[in-house]
């Protein structure tokens, strides 16, 4: 997985904005209130797009995908109550709310406590988010719903930032993964980002 450096300086969310036109972005520090800066200011930034849908997801209400389902929910509006499973996960992420949006960012905020926690869920659901995104980018033929995922999480968790999902799509058994068969895709198109 490829890495920059992201000076947070004056004029930093266009550079932000612009990582994200190719990638999923996980951005790391080991300083929370880094993190905590970065994940605001772009949620803000991203808001005032008009074309763009915004979900945020707070790192400290994730205990499990029930938790997951509800706040993506909160972001994407559905017709009914979600189950929390996969397939629901998936068909609202596949749900378009707005039709002039073009944009969807997931903005995961402190990502590596679930990672921590629950290597295997973690993977699942970013697995979700990101297959999604690669489907509707490359295997939909309707209007194009670019969506990114943001992950911003502790630096001094090495797991975290080598993380294997944010390397290759999940498999329960040895078969080919479903997102890879699904987008022809052989692993997702994530960068890490070094929050400075």
């Amino acid at each position: 997985m490829n890495q920059v450096d992201l000076r947070m300086t004056d004029d930093w969310l266009p550079e932000a904005e612009a990582l994200l036109d190719e990638h999923h972005v996980v951005a790391v520090s080991d300083d929370p209130a880094t993190r905590l800066r970065f994940g605001a200011n772009l949620f803000q930034h991203m808001q005032r797009m008009a074309d763009a849908q915004v979900c945020p997801i707070y790192g400290c209400y994730v205990q499990s995908l029930a938790d997951i389902t509800r706040m993506i929910s909160l972001s994407v509006p559905v017709d009914q109550p979600l189950q929390p499973t996969l397939d629901d996960l998936t068909e609202t992420l596949r749900h378009r709310y707005h039709q002039h949006s073009r944009r969807r960012f997931i903005i995961w905020h402190e990502a590596h406590e679930l990672a921590e926690r629950d290597p295997d869920l973690f993977w699942q659901i970013i697995d979700v988010m990101m297959g999604v995104a690669a489907e509707h980018e490359y295997a939909l033929e309707e209007k194009l719903l670019l969506t990114r995922c943001v992950f911003i999480g502790d630096a001094s968790q090495t797991d975290f930032r080598e993380f294997r999902g944010f390397r290759g799509w999940w498999s329960e058994t040895d078969n080919q993964p479903l997102w890879q068969v699904v987008t022809g895709q052989d692993a997702p198109a994530t960068l890490t980002v070094n929050l400075q």
